[in-house]
């Protein structure tokens, strides 16, 4: 009885409204209904861990460390080629051990014993709380050097033991440093309004328990961020502001792309890892193209992308950033820390409710090159440094030099038949435009070339004009023999096997045939220009697109020398042969070699249009044979091309 009068006190007490107001607060006060656990991971590969230690605690020619060198190196101590690596679960620690004792009688070191093996020790890695990472010694084994388990007589380990004990437990990586690096990166995510929810969850950032993994030692990063309540609904048309915006985070992030894809150029890349760069950067840009298409928004798409293609390209990374100074190897790894954060703050979806900006993509790059400069300009100047990164070797040789110009536009040609006043005048107009601008603030235009190299654009541009229909046929023998000249110039660099060559050649003139119906230039209110799609994006014989190939080619060349946009084509669709069709479909190499789907000629004429990425659906839809108008109007035209019907080419103008 009396203890049910107790507990029924103890119910009628704990009922009221106050006191239950206070057990609501000490609930959820300190995290908040709304806090999510967040993980974030802080890796540690064993090359670039085995690399901070060696740069921090073997300092000496050859990895080494020297611990005892007394009279005259008559007892000496000296460790090296520490290598960390994973066994069974298990972290262990290698280090070579080589020991001199003697005893030193009036200079002289008498019967010196000397040992030389290795000591590997099972480990376990403990954070503090000041991110402090160290390795506590669980078991250790001692081998010859042949690696063979060894016995070490008494007397020499017991003068290596302790300054060797002494040595390892003074083996501990600052990670503070990193770690504020990666807060310094993920500040500026969140909205400039969200300061108080960004600053929370940046000083609930606290270490978990390390763990060992087969390729890295892993240190969790715990924190806890508010979610952000997103209320779901129909997609908006993207205002012209809106699509803007979206264009420059797209540059943004290219560039970004672009220049850590460089930052490893010296590095010794696979021919496997130059693809895997190759095959990111070609069907990211293929999206952005097909994004800008689109009138409806469709998320933060730079995080996307971002994730996309750093759980692609991270395992090059962490292969090779593993030299350096001490400053340096941190500034990789909180390079590679931060990016591990963003793909695992994606993971918990846009309620954690960050966006990667410009500024955000420029802080990362940072911390990859360190004391280089960091520049996201979207440029389309040529880069060679990229070709070479990417496998793709040395660009096309122009036929001419087109200065560079910050409007390629300004290159336009007059009209053959428009009087010479005209030109007079129109050259006369730029130089007002020139000198207004730079009245304005601004930068001077291109001016015209020098006569003789502007005679010699104008009349190599002009002769590629498509003549009247009479004329016709002597040009389309022309265009043929320049697209023949380029692809066999393609051909003869290797990489295809002489039975497609024909496949190759016909492939090339249907491709050209049904982009540009052989066309590099087009008249315009009376002025020449280079021949441009429909969207805008492509341009020349061959509409290579700016945007997926910039920095690979030349654009005022693409735009203004029909040779270079041949071979340019050519390059593009012997790799999309020779890297993904051949690869996918199988030919027969003997008897009848016909195919009447054109199925090769056309996985490669769909990826020209749209990426490496299509070729899954498009194989798809030719099993079931169910192709696209465009692929049923190529089909046409390499049909045309074999039955070498070139009068058909009328249909075009």
């Amino acid at each position: 009885m009396f203890q049910g009068r107790v507990a029924g006190r103890f119910w009628r007490w704990l009922s009221k409204p106050a006191i239950m107001g206070m057990l609501a607060l000490l609930l959820f006060s300190s995290r908040g209904a709304e806090a999510k656990d967040v993980t974030l991971p802080l890796t540690l590969d064993y090359p670039l861990l085995t690399a901070l230690v060696i740069q921090s605690f073997f300092p000496g020619p050859d990895h080494t460390a020297v611990l005892l060198d007394e009279e005259n190196g008559c007892r000496r101590v000296v460790l090296s080629n520490p290598v960390f690596r994973e066994s069974s679960g298990n972290l262990f620690f290698e280090i070579r051990v080589f020991v001199r004792l003697g005893v030193t009688v009036f200079d002289r070191c008498l019967s010196p014993v000397e040992w030389e093996g290795y000591l590997v020790m099972q480990q376990e890695p403990v954070i503090s709380d000041q991110w402090g990472l160290s390795f506590l010694t669980r078991t250790s084994s001692v081998y010859d050097r042949e690696r063979r388990p060894a016995k070490i007589a008494g007397l020499i380990w017991d003068f290596a033991n302790p300054p060797i004990l002494d040595f390892l437990r003074k083996i501990t990586l600052d990670l503070a440093a990193p770690v504020g690096d990666i807060r310094s990166f993920l500040l500026p995510l969140f909205p400039p309004d969200d300061a108080e929810r960004a600053d929370r969850f940046l000083k609930s950032m606290r270490p978990g328990i390390p763990g060992v993994t087969p390729s890295a030692v892993r240190v969790p990063i715990l924190a806890e961020v508010k979610e952000v309540r997103e209320e779901k609904g129909e997609r908006e048309t993207v205002t012209p502001e809106e699509k803007e915006r979206l264009i420059e985070s797209w540059e943004a992030w290219d560039a970004f792309l672009v220049q850590i894809i460089t930052a490893v150029a010296q590095k010794p890349l696979t021919a496997h890892e130059r693809g895997l760069f190759l095959d990111t950067l070609l069907e990211m840009r293929y999206r952005f193209v097909q994004d800008l298409d689109k009138e409806n928004s469709d998320g933060d798409k730079v995080r996307e992308e971002f994730v996309k293609a750093w759980n692609r390209i991270s395992p090059v990374f962490r292969a090779h950033l593993t030299e350096g100074s001490t400053k340096s190897l941190l500034g990789y790894l909180a390079f590679l820390a931060g990016s591990d954060a963003l793909v695992a703050l994606d993971e918990l979806g846009p309620s954690v409710g960050i966006e990667i900006s410009r500024d955000g993509l420029i802080r990362l790059a940072r911390f990859l090159m360190q004391e280089k400069p960091v520049s996201l300009a979207y440029s389309y100047v040529l880069d060679e440094t990229l070709r070479e990164t990417l496998g793709l070797g040395p660009p096309p040789i122009p036929s001419f030099r087109l200065e560079e110009a910050p409007d390629p536009e300004e290159l336009r040609l007059p009209e053959e038949g428009l009087e010479p006043e005209g030109l007079w005048v129109r050259r006369k107009a730029l130089q007002w435009e020139r000198w207004l601008n730079l009245f304005r603030g601004g930068s001077a235009p291109m001016a015209w070339a020098a006569d003789g190299a502007k005679q010699k654009w104008s009349e190599d541009i002009k002769s590629w004009l498509v003549p009247r229909q009479k004329d016709l046929f002597p040009y389309m023998a022309r265009v043929r023999a320049l697209l023949r000249s380029s692809l066999e110039q393609v051909l003869a660099k290797g990489g295809l096997h002489q039975i497609h060559h024909d496949d190759f050649r016909t492939l090339v003139m249907a491709a050209a045939w049904q982009e540009s119906c052989f066309r590099q230039f087009v008249v315009k209110k009376r002025t020449v220009t280079y021949l441009r799609s429909y969207n805008g994006t492509s341009v020349g014989i061959m509409q290579i697109n700016e945007r997926v190939w910039r920095g690979l080619y030349s654009e005022n060349s693409l735009r203004w020398d029909i040779r270079y946009n041949a071979t340019a084509g050519c390059e593009i669709m012997h790799l999309y042969l020779t890297r993904y069709a051949l690869k996918r479909i199988k030919i027969p190499e003997r008897g009848d070699r016909s195919r009447p789907d054109n199925v090769l000629a056309q996985a490669v004429y769909a990826m020209y249009n749209a990426g490496p990425a299509v070729l899954d659906a498009f194989l798809k839809r030719s099993q079931r044979g169910s192709f696209t108008h465009l692929e049923k109007l190529f089909n046409e035209k390499l049909d045309w091309v074999k039955q070498e019907d070139w009068e058909k080419i009328v249909l075009c103008y």
